[in-house]
Order: C-alpha cells, then structure tokens, then sequence
C-alpha cells in the first residue's frame, strides 16, 4: 500500500528484485520484489499482471472520513519503513492525516517533483463514485481505492455512482497487521486458503483493532475531542523491534485478528434543540424526544437486533464501553451535557433559545 500510494510503484507487471521495504519480525528494514506477497500455491511469487498495466489510484474527489482514515494509516505504517526518506516526506508530513485526498496528491508530486503519476489516478464523488469506478470489470483493470466496507463485497453486490448504475461491487483487501508482521508472517498462505493469515474488513476484526487495550479508555469527562480514536497515540513503547512512540495505535495494532485498517463513521448532531410552535416537550413527535429515543437504540450496550443489522453492511457497533459513556453522557436525564431543548434548566442548553 506504501509503495501505491506514494507512486513508487507503478504497473501492476512490476517484478524488480529489492525494490520495496519491509519490516521484518525483529523491525529490520528489509527489501523485496513489488509481487513478494502474491505468490501461487506452489509458493513461486507471480506478477500482479502478465502484461504492463497503470495502477490508477481510484480516490474520492470530497472532503471524507473515509480519506481521513486511509491517510492516518499511512501516516502511522509508511514511515516505519522508509529507507530513502520518500514515504516520510510524503506520508509523514505534518497536513496528513487528511480529510481531502488531495492533500496527499500535492506530497507525492511535491516529492516526485512531477505530476506524471498522479496524473494517472482518478478521483470519483462519493463512496458510490469511488466503488463504482473500481468495479470488477476488464475495462477497469489496474484500479485500487479505498470505501467502508458496506461499498465492497461480501455486504454489497452492486454500486452506484460516477454515471455508473448496477457496476459489480469492488472485492476488499486483507491486511497483514503488526501482530502477523512480529510473529514472521509476511504472505498470505495460498496453499490452504482456509487458513488465510492476513486480516479481512470484517466486523470482527474491526472490533478486535477497537479493543486494544492501548487505546484510551472512555470517560464521562471526555469532550469531543477525546472522541477522536485516531489521535490516541502510543507513548514510550517499541514494539516489535520498531519505536512507535507518538504514533496512532489504531493502524498500529498488534491485536490478533485486528483489522488495521479501521475507523469510525460518524454523525454531526446539536446538543439544544429549539421547540416548534405548538409542541411540548413531552410530544412523542418532539425532534428531541424523536432523536433521542434512536440515539438510546442505537447505542444500545446489548441489542442483538441492531449488532445484525449494523454487521449485515460490514460495520460493527462500537465497543461497549464507548457506548456506555455515549450514553451517560449525552443521552441521560440526569446529565447537564445531554440532548435538550433550548432553554431546559439544569443542563448546557439553559441559556440558548433553539439549536446550536
């Protein structure tokens, strides 16, 4: 993934010998052919492509979380193996992690002193937009991107987006993850494929990597900030052989079976409402009563119903312990931070007269 997508590595075809770093069990930097990892069940290394085909980076064209969750990766694994300082001029630089995908673009051709290899990718609007172009199709051959779950199969089938209507869903990558990369495992195995090491985008592993006992613990002091997993970072700590000190932990994750790759969907909501004309507080219809009665749903600490529906679309209900304090905090009746209508005493909303 650091070599794609710091267009180090261009064509798919490219079998040159040492030519891309790794990490070994130890943190040693070592080098490899591009296709090191792709090898049949004979356990020979095969060429992506038989002929030359352009990687064309598919990205989204938007401000996204999705972009925001990619870039924090890289930010955090590129640079731990860099050996010709590219990947840390260009993931490591202080504008990543990034909500707009377009900031990386500027570092790679920033670094490459040329806008040739990003002149091959192509940006798409929307998640749907981003799938859709990826596709499965022959004529979209040599694309990459990245979407949540829900965009790529076994949860989907079909994609919209970019003129494109019913495209084939896109397939997901699994990942080796710090915990694989210590214990020496640096190829999926091809010959039992029932035992496959590297981690797919499932619910589970998404868990697994949310419950890493190295991220903070949730707490009713917290303010919004403090929601934002992605800037827990590790402290003194080396691990494998390999200093990540003030890195993210979420990408860093040596939990096993934990998708490094994960984050968090989100929702922007106003802690004070304002009461339309006409409305009591106490209506059933009241936007107050209305969202906070979903809220205390979903974040629900044990709801089977509402975990299957989230995991049938790839995604895993946060761990209980974000849930609780989500809950107590903005959700119950005796908490001043909670959800309420404009002017209710005893609360944040005391003194505003409608939404903030």
């Amino acid at each position: 993934m650091c070599a794609i997508f710091s267009g180090f590595v261009t064509d798919w075809s490219d079998t040159t010998p040492n030519k891309i770093p790794y990490l070994d069990s130890a943190g040693m930097i070592m080098l490899a052919a591009f296709n090191e990892a792709n090898k049949d069940s004979s356990g020979v290394a095969q060429p992506y492509s038989a002929t030359s085909k352009t990687i064309r980076v598919v990205y989204n064209s938007d401000e996204s979380g999705e972009t925001y969750i990619l870039t924090n990766y890289l930010k955090a694994v590129c640079p731990l193996i860099d050996y010709n300082a590219g990947y840390i001029s260009i993931f490591g630089a202080t504008n990543l992690p990034s909500t707009s995908f377009q900031t990386l673009i500027d570092n790679v051709n920033a670094f490459r002193g040329s806008t040739t290899i990003t002149s091959q990718w192509i940006g798409a609007i929307g998640s749907g937009g981003v799938a859709a172009t990826i596709g499965t199709g022959a004529a979209q051959g040599g694309t990459i991107g990245y979407v949540g779950a829900n965009f790529t199969k076994p949860y989907t089938q079909a994609v919209s987006g970019a003129g494109l209507t019913n495209v084939d869903a896109p397939y997901s990558a699994a990942l080796q993850n710090e915990q694989l990369r210590i214990a020496g495992i640096y190829v999926p195995d091809n010959t039992t494929p029932s035992t496959l090491e590297f981690i797919a985008p499932t619910p589970a592993g998404a868990l697994n990597a949310w419950t890493d006992t190295r991220l903070r613990v949730p707490a009713t002091t917290w303010t919004w900030a403090d929601f934002n997993i992605y800037n827990t970072v590790f402290g003194r700590v080396t691990q494998g052989g390999v200093s990540v000190t003030g890195k993210s932990v979420l990408p860093l994750t040596n939990r096993a079976n934990a998708y490094p790759l994960s984050g968090t969907a989100f929702m922007f909501l106003y802690s004070c409402y304002s009461l339309p004309a006409g409305e009591l507080p106490t209506d059933p219809v009241n936007r107050v009563t209305s969202l906070t009665n979903y809220l205390s749903w979903h974040y629900t600490a044990s709801n089977p119903l509402l975990t299957r529906v989230i995991q049938n679309v790839g995604f895993n209900p946060v761990p209980a312990s974000y849930a609780t304090v989500i809950r107590n905090k903005y959700l119950s009746p005796s908490s001043a931070e909670r959800i309420a209508i404009g002017g209710t005493a005893g609360t944040n909303c005391a003194s505003a007269s409608g939404a903030l």
